[in-house]
């Protein structure tokens, strides 16, 4: 699709030691693939087997969620709206399930919002049913506190974790479709939460008071600060790297600084990314690559990172502007590490690595 794919991708995604001589620009001969939608989208996440799911971001009441159907033809992604559901509020996060013995019809994810909903993709039908709906306590005046994230547990696919704007995250149980434990994590709003890689029990949270915490469900009598914002600025996203249990990447509210933490060195980032020009939005590992992570930003650009160069700062491999002149708000990596599709504005980009 683009004229330096092949060369790029020999050096981004061999674990040999290949080194970035200088950052490499996707040419624009021929605009990437994408797809408009009738609403802004921000929620996204690719399917292992091939569809991408996203929500819409709308302040009224009036959101959706919907399956964009993809297919590769030379490297070259194709993209077509798909099944598509209604839901009142805007999706913060949206997430496939990481059961492997899921049916090949018959697939679920799940989005958060007012509440956690878990749905039913049917290939065969084309159609998006609500599976269950999984509720906050109610406060007394009848409301629920929005969830801002969630996480799905790859161990054992019957838990869920959520966080949400009144301090606490939640554990679900799938199974009884309940909350099993809901702890308060935070000072002020709780952004992001993830369960660290491998582990039914531990799980890193984010939030408004500008710290990273590390908690342990067999003992949630304290939580380990791994790392606490100089300037006490919101940590607004959270990302795990599944090829490695140690490491998160976090971003700060209005900053252009991406932060590795690594939980064997707390209290400081053992890398640094500062590539952007403007606030990043969104951060995510490479599915297949423990060194490689990938950032969106204010500044329409999309940067994929090497942080195994041994610079503080890591290393910049590959840098796309996004034609639109949009923002790029969210991103999600194909799970065989391919291809990544940006979100910016109503539309849906996919580029080739």
């Amino acid at each position: 699709m683009f004229g330096k794919r092949a060369s790029f991708s020999g050096a981004l995604l061999m674990e040999n030691g290949s080194k970035f001589s200088t950052p490499i620009e996707l040419e624009h001969s021929k605009r990437p693939a994408g797809l408009e939608l009738p609403w802004p989208v921000y929620a996204m996440a690719w399917a292992r087997n091939g569809p991408i799911a996203c929500g819409s971001y709308s302040e009224d009441a009036n959101n959706r969620i919907m399956i964009i159907d993809t297919q590769t033809v030379e490297h070259e992604c194709h993209l077509s709206r798909g099944a598509e559901a209604k839901v009142d509020f805007p999706c913060t996060n949206v997430k496939w399930s990481p059961d492997t013995t899921e049916t090949a019809t018959n697939t679920l994810f799940a989005s958060s919002s007012e509440f956690m909903r878990i749905w039913n993709y049917d290939t065969t039908t084309q159609s998006i049913v609500t599976k269950c709906v999984l509720m906050p306590k109610m406060k007394s005046n009848g409301s629920v506190a929005p969830l801002t994230s969630f996480d799905w547990n790859a161990v054992d696919p019957s838990l869920l974790i959520s966080s949400s704007v009144d301090t606490t995250c939640t554990i679900w149980d799938l199974n009884t479709q309940t909350a099993v434990t809901q702890l308060i994590a935070h000072d002020k709003e709780v952004l992001d939460v993830s369960f660290t890689v491998n582990s039914v029990d531990m799980f890193v949270s984010v939030g408004a008071d500008g710290s990273a915490r590390l908690f342990d469900l067999r003992s949630l009598d304290h939580s380990t600060i791994i790392y606490e914002h100089p300037r006490g600025k919101p940590l607004l996203r959270l990302a795990a790297n599944i090829r490695d249990p140690n490491l998160f990447a976090c971003i700060a509210a209005d900053e252009s600084t991406v932060y590795i933490l690594d939980m064997r060195a707390p209290s400081a980032p053992v890398v640094e990314l500062k590539g952007h020009s403007a606030a990043v939005n969104s951060v995510a590992w490479a599915p297949t690559q423990r060194n490689v992570i990938a950032t969106s930003s204010d500044d329409c650009q999309s940067i994929i990172w090497d942080i195994s160069a041994g610079r503080p700062e890591g290393q910049i491999g590959l840098a796309y502007s996004s034609p639109t002149g949009l923002e790029l708000n969210n991103l999600s990596w194909e799970p065989r590490s391919s291809h990544i599709a940006l979100a910016s504005g109503k539309s849906i980009q996919t580029i080739s690595v």
